[in-house]
């Protein structure tokens, strides 16, 4: 996931991370790829402070991704991975990123395959409706909780929210903001696994391994939607250099069309 990061990092310019409540991990990849200037940020300081007494963030602040304190262009670029699908109103959050980056904002969360279906195989959508509502059936049979076929609900009694190409081209469109760029990507959690060493010798590494692998070629084949979907939002016109880097890493680059009723365009 942090890869897709890498085509955007250039050391001179600032990162804010939200929702980097992990000992500030995120901030912390960027450090060690030579950002200069960034800063972790969150709604707990628990786990910061940790980081911060360990070594791994100099410097952390407690923010409320929907109303940040920082001034309007106070950071070249907001990064959120993870975190948005825990967010309450996650929408919100969003425009608050883009107001305190000058660049853009960079997303890695959870994809909505359903509104992806403009890139799958047409029969995919309806067996996954099918297989989903049978699922139901079988919870309401066994009186177990059944949730909305659609989207689920975790323990923190929060709703799990997922990000799409359409929904994000829009934002973009409605601020009148000149590209976007997205990259989808496989994941795979197991249970157990958290602590295991990512070694060729592991033999659960290597399940990991084949069960991401299985899952990019059903997506090769048409038969399903990646697992996570990078977004970048981009606040000013795009560079060559960084077009190339981006489409390089596996980006789709969209130039998007410019409002032609606004005077003022970056």
């Amino acid at each position: 996931m942090y890869d897709s990061v890498l085509p955007l990092i250039q050391p001179e310019d600032s990162w804010l991370t939200v929702g980097d409540g992990r000992y500030g991990s995120d901030a912390f990849f960027l450090k060690q790829r030579g950002v200069n200037h960034v800063l972790p940020t969150d709604l707990s300081e628990t786990l910061l402070e940790i980081g911060k007494a360990k070594g791994i963030i100099v410097d952390y602040r407690i923010e409320n991704a929907e109303n940040m304190s920082f001034e309007d262009g106070a950071f070249d670029w907001a990064f959120c991975k993870e975190s948005y699908h825990h967010f309450p109103r996650p929408m919100i959050a969003v425009y608050e990123m883009l107001r305190v980056a000058r660049e853009g904002l960079v997303l890695i969360e959870p994809n909505d395959g359903l509104i992806e279906s403009r890139h799958l195989a047409g029969h995919w959508q309806g067996w996954e409706v099918f297989k989903r509502s049978l699922i139901n059936l079988v919870k309401r049979k066994l009186k177990k909780q059944v949730h909305y076929p659609f989207g689920g609900y975790e323990n923190a009694g929060n709703f799990i929210f997922t990000i799409s190409r359409r929904e994000l081209e829009k934002v973009a469109l409605g601020i009148d903001l000149p590209w976007v760029a997205f990259k989808g990507l496989n994941d795979h959690y197991e249970i157990g696994y958290e602590a295991e060493l990512a070694t060729s010798d592991n033999p659960r590494f290597m399940d990991l391994k084949r069960k991401i692998a299985a899952a990019d070629e059903r997506v090769r084949k048409g038969k399903g939607p990646y697992a996570l979907l990078t977004a970048v939002l981009g606040k000013k016109m795009l560079t060559k250099q960084m077009e190339d880097a981006l489409k390089g890493a596996g980006y789709e680059v969209i130039h998007l069309p410019r409002n032609p009723y606004i005077s003022s365009q970056v």
